[in-house]
């Protein structure tokens, strides 16, 4: 019996990027392992990508690029 190889993995959805170069920062609450609860800051945020599972994919204004898993808790931005 021939062996048969695992099927090649999906390259992600590319969504299009979302200019928020205009927040000044966006604050996000997500839950952490053992039920703690994690605030994280992402100052001078400019672009966003909404991934189909509800992350967020965020690119700073110093080329840092942070992903926020889905089922962030809620989410806080300050317009310039």
């Amino acid at each position: 019996m021939a062996k048969q190889s695992a099927p090649a993995a999906k390259p992600p959805v590319q969504e299009e990027w979302q200019d928020i170069s205009h927040e000044a920062y966006r604050a996000y609450v997500v839950p952490a392992v053992g039920g703690q609860i994690i605030d994280i800051k992402i100052d001078k945020p400019d672009a966003l990508q909404r991934l189909p599972s509800g992350a967020h994919v965020i690119k700073d204004s110093k080329g840092l690029v942070h992903e926020i898993n889905a089922g962030w808790v809620k989410l806080t931005y300050k317009i310039k």
